[in-house]
């Protein structure tokens, strides 16, 4: 099938999955805390939103966001982007499901604080593994600049009793340790109490 797709999804894996059905697949990654609040409208709900776009079409397709408002930046290496979105996302959303608790609900407590950044350590270490350069020292500074009532999409949808994106999420960070023989025990247990929910 011919055609652009411009994929803002959660996770790694999909972005292959894409290629082998579309001619050109521009991965993007979103940072930000939105919701629908009705049939077709978003809410943006945190004070941050990011884009990220990777690939020879990112530029050209980084200016149509920019245009509307939101602020796009074109990066070169694809995986690094979905990686380092990931070494965020996943801890946070792990995190903050298990325990059904906003952010600074886990950022205040010294015992979950300890198993969300040693989330981050272990995705970091599978990443590096993987080859991929991705560093976790500006994902724990991000963390802890975050409203203490942020909330992750994934601990939202459980709220709601919709099947959460378990596989998406820690899938990738959980295929690779075990590829590479990396160690992830708060992961892999965070995963494990959540997978009803999936």
């Amino acid at each position: 099938m011919r055609g652009t797709v411009v994929p803002l999804l959660n996770g790694i894996d999909h972005v292959a999955r894409l290629r082998r059905v579309y001619e050109h697949v521009t991965p993007g990654a979103f940072g930000g805390e939105s919701e629908r609040s009705a049939p077709g409208q978003i809410v943006q709900a945190s004070p941050f939103a990011w884009l990220q776009l990777a690939g020879y079409l990112a530029g050209s397709i980084s200016l149509s966001f920019d245009r509307s408002g939101l602020k796009c930046t074109a990066v070169d290496d694809e995986n690094v982007m979905l990686w380092q979105k990931l070494l965020m996302l996943a801890p946070l959303a792990l995190c903050t499901t298990a325990e059904q608790l906003p952010v600074g609900g886990i950022t205040s407590n010294p015992e979950l604080l300890a198993r969300l950044l040693a989330c981050v350590g272990e995705a970091a270490a599978v990443a590096q593994a993987l080859g991929v350069r991705v560093a976790p020292e500006p994902v724990m500074k991000a963390i802890a600049g975050l409203p203490a009532g942020f909330r992750t999409s994934m601990q939202k949808d459980q709220e709601a009793v919709q099947p959460i994106e378990l596989d998406a999420i820690a899938g990738p960070v959980l295929r690779g340790a075990k590829a590479t023989g990396v160690a992830t025990p708060e992961t892999a247990s965070l995963a494990e109490r959540l997978q009803p929910f999936a």
